[in-house]
């Protein structure tokens, strides 16, 4: 490539929804130097692309003509037949130098035999951001998935992308003898924007609570894997004291299911359901207390922001999160699945305002390696180490 033309570089994710690894990729849209890069987005679904207006104008975008339910199961015969056809001409119009894949199961599939029929030297990166689902459940059907993700890398031999050190090691075991190369680069966190800070402007009253009830956050999207029943049945403890709420920001195809649970347990005065919010920031701003209740993550982003705020943060003993927080040094950890120990870890910062300030502080010092600014420095070299274009 001369040097006076800017890297084509093509972000591939099935939507746009609210998720932390959607924000990833419009952070990183966002935060590639326009200088060196020019960004495009393809999304496999017209619907479900709520944070398609957090793009900066410089980012351009392509959707397939798809909707999102037909992204998986049966329908996703559908996709391909539809979509393959489609990807292959937004590919040959970018004639992209990098094709750089957020997906995971078919979708990978998906993309890397697009990439091979485009047949124009394209380099595919793709980036593992969980260490859960197939990658650690056993099962016919879970080693049916992984093998389709070897296979789709078997296609490119991508350079691929670990969030954190846990997938890493998974994606050393799994993807070795198929990758290019194979490097950690964890999600980072703009410390602009999660600005601890900002607890001194924004108050309680803006989002409907008395100035002295603690509030209580979960911020995640509504899927099993987030484990938002064990904190809800803990919740059924705590909610007995009279200056308390929780607050779960998200959305999913469990909501109704855990609204259901809330209605039927007596909780509606103490749970508030505030779906999706852009501003993120603000809610925690006011949160007294932060809880991460999942099964199992890559590297998250949702508890990183909790961190940047100083908010001290309850989360359940899985393997990334223990790299993060020294349980009772730096956050208070409990099993996952076990709502007993939760409320009573709940319970413990309720009572301890100095707790909750120490474990606060301390977690706030623990992740500024992991900054936006950070992320974006270490994707681009990584791009341009392997620059043959």
């Amino acid at each position: 490539m001369a040097d006076s033309r800017r890297i084509r570089i093509v972000l591939v994710i099935g939507s746009l929804s609210f998720g932390g690894r959607e924000k990833i990729v419009v952070e990183l849209a966002n935060g590639l130097s326009p200088k060196k890069y020019e960004v495009f987005i393809v999304l496999f679904s017209k619907d479900h692309n709520k944070q398609l207006e957090q793009l900066k104008d410089n980012v351009k975008v392509f959707t397939l003509p798809i909707n999102y339910n037909c992204l998986e199961g049966f329908k996703a015969i559908y996709f391909w037949f539809k979509g393959l056809r489609a990807i292959k001409a937004i590919l040959k119009k970018i004639n992209p130098d990098i094709v750089h894949s957020h997906t995971f199961f078919q979708q990978l599939l998906f993309v890397s035999s697009a990439i091979k029929l485009q047949r124009a030297g394209i380099q595919h990166f793709h980036t593992v951001h969980t260490q859960g689902l197939y990658y650690s459940e056993k099962g016919i059907v879970n080693a049916f998935r992984l093998l389709v993700e070897k296979v789709a890398t078997r296609l490119t031999n991508p350079y691929i992308i670990a969030i954190s050190e846990p997938v890493y090691h998974k994606c050393i075991k799994y993807f070795n003898n198929n990758a290019a190369s194979i490097r950690c680069i964890c999600n980072g966190v703009d410390e602009k924007i999660f600005d601890y800070q900002l607890r001194q402007s924004i108050s309680k009253s803006a989002f409907g609570f008395k100035q002295g009830e603690l509030i209580v956050t979960y911020v995640a999207r509504m899927d099993k894997g987030k484990n938002h029943i064990t904190l809800l049945k803990a919740w059924q403890k705590v909610q007995k004291r009279s200056n308390v709420k929780l607050c779960l920001v998200g959305d999913g195809e469990l909501r109704a299911e855990l609204e259901l649970f809330v209605a039927e347990n007596k909780m509606l005065d103490s749970v508030r359901f505030l779906g999706n919010i852009r501003e993120v920031q603000k809610i925690l701003a006011i949160t007294d207390i932060g809880v991460f209740a999942s099964l199992f993550e890559g590297f998250p982003v949702a508890l990183l922001e909790k961190a940047f705020m100083r908010t001290p943060i309850i989360a359940s003993e899985i393997p990334i999160v223990t790299t993060i927080i020294k349980d009772g040094y730096s956050g208070l950890l409990f099993k996952p699945k076990d709502h007993d120990a939760l409320s009573e870890r709940l319970i413990t910062l309720m009572e301890d305002a100095a707790l909750r300030e120490s474990l606060g502080s301390k977690i706030f010092n623990e992740v500024q390696q992991y900054s936006l600014a950070s992320m974006i420095v270490q994707h681009e070299e990584f791009y341009e180490s392997r620059r043959i274009y």
